[in-house]
């Protein structure tokens, strides 16, 4: 069987660990597959996708993209490039104080680039080129590791995807006024189309239930595993951390800039444990962390970027000293900063399942997470150990990364725990639990058309 995988966005952090982890596996448990990568140009080139494919006989990789958008979005504040002036963005918050008048001015902006100027369009409004479908549609079976910013386009091959989460539902300012219809009017097409929606946890699937009836008798969920399956410590692991000049003990939270990962709520956890003499740095890494000392422009108070800044500029924490703001890093500089943590936090408000604790989980790191619904689900499921706190109280988070560090045999102990039960599920078990969505899906299609 041929089963397309796509990988349509240049900058997909935790998205793209999660897909190549599971195209690594499926390559690998099952050899008489053919697979074809459909990625991005730009993905392509960062993650060295040709490189790490050359070797597998039954993995193509193809490079895809639409020359009519931005090639590499850094989303910052609001989703808008970097480079943006003041003056721009001042014009852009005013226009804000009215939804009729800002989605006025999306509309002229965005007829003046395609039709006028001829100009890139939004990088969320991503088309498959004519070639990319046809190619598609000559594959058994087409997966989405992740189907948000894809325009509609008349794939008729069964199509396989994962929804990762819901945020846009309970997190809206998390993209700009005009990004949430888009993302609606995407998914509402994709989810009429798919076979099969996986989710990680039974969490998110009740929400997809809930928010798009449509999906009922169509949803499945496969656990997550590990992202990173390198092995224990070696030694170019610490030269790693020491290139990037973070000392030897820390505390790690891999994210990205966005309402819900509570960034701000930990910032002043780590301001709480300074003050209470416990100097323990914290590393952020992610799209957009490197910005959070940036100097705030008008209109930002709407922005993710606001909440962390705001907290780090009342805190006494110094960058660089303190806390290490590191912007978007490499997987194999992602790995190395996991395995030589002292403490994997994740305080965010909503996910569908922490991947950071799952790699901690598997290399012996010590995890402390929110007692949110999919995390207690996750490391229930999972058999895993970790240290749990309210996340909307930083006193609370403080106190829980303070006793991990004060109470190391117990630490050690749900280290070892965990080590043992992740070990009971890997990537080969997602590997076949998605082959066999996917074979199911072509059976189906291959059956409707009489074959």
């Amino acid at each position: 069987m041929k089963t397309a995988i796509v990988a349509h966005r240049p900058t997909a952090g935790g998205v793209t660990r999660f897909m190549l982890a599971l195209l690594d596996h499926l390559a690998e448990c099952t050899p008489e597959e053919e697979y074809v990568l459909f990625a991005h140009h730009a993905l392509l080139t960062r993650e060295s996708l040709t490189q790490r494919y050359a070797q597998t006989v039954n993995v193509e990789v193809v490079a895809i993209s639409d020359a009519g958008l931005t090639d590499a979005p850094l989303p910052s504040r609001q989703g808008e490039p970097v480079e943006r002036g003041v003056v721009w963005r001042a014009g852009r918050w005013l226009a804000r104080r009215s939804r009729v008048t800002y989605r006025g001015g999306v509309g002229t902006l965005d007829f003046v680039r395609r039709r006028v100027t001829r100009t890139s369009r939004p990088w969320y409004l991503f088309e498959f080129p004519a070639e990319t479908v046809a190619a598609l549609n000559t594959c058994d079976m087409v997966y989405f590791p992740d189907y948000f910013y894809m325009e509609p386009a008349p794939i008729t091959a069964p199509i396989v995807a994962t929804i990762h989460d819901l945020n846009y539902k309970h997190f809206p300012a998390n993209f700009p006024r005009d990004m949430i219809g888009v993302v609606e009017r995407q998914s509402q097409f994709w989810f009429a189309r798919l076979s099969t929606a996986v989710s990680s946890t039974h969490f998110i699937e009740d929400e997809v239930r809930m928010f798009y009836p449509l999906l009922t008798g169509r949803t499945v969920v496969v656990r997550l595993a590990p992202y990173s399956y390198g092995g224990s410590h070696e030694e170019g692991q610490r030269r790693l951390v020491d290139e990037l000049g973070i000392p030897e003990r820390y505390v790690l939270y891999p994210t990205q800039v966005a309402h819900h990962k509570n960034i701000a709520g930990l910032l002043r956890a780590m301001d709480i444990l300074k003050s209470q003499g416990v100097r323990v740095p914290l590393v952020l890494t992610g799209y957009v962390t490197d910005l959070i000392a940036s100097p705030l422009l008008p209109g930002d108070h709407a922005a993710a970027l606001y909440e962390p800044a705001v907290a780090l500029r009342q805190s006494s924490l110094v960058v660089g000293e303190d806390v290490f703001l590191m912007g978007y890093v490499s997987n194999e500089q992602v790995d190395a900063l996991t395995l030589c943590a002292g403490l994997i936090v994740s305080p965010s408000l909503y996910e569908a399942g922490c991947g950071p604790a799952m790699d901690a989980w598997q290399f012996g790191v010590p995890v402390a997470i929110s007692a949110i619904p999919a995390y207690v689900e996750q490391i229930e499921a999972s058999g895993v150990q970790a240290w749990m706190f309210d996340p909307r109280d930083p006193q609370d988070i403080a106190a829980t990364i303070k006793r991990a560090f004060d109470e190391p045999e117990s630490t050690r102990a749900m280290v070892e725990a965990s080590r043992v039960a992740i070990a009971n599920y890997t990537w080969t078990d997602v590997a076949r639990r998605y082959l066999g969505l996917f074979h199911a899906a072509a059976d189906v299609s291959r059956r409707s058309r009489g074959e």
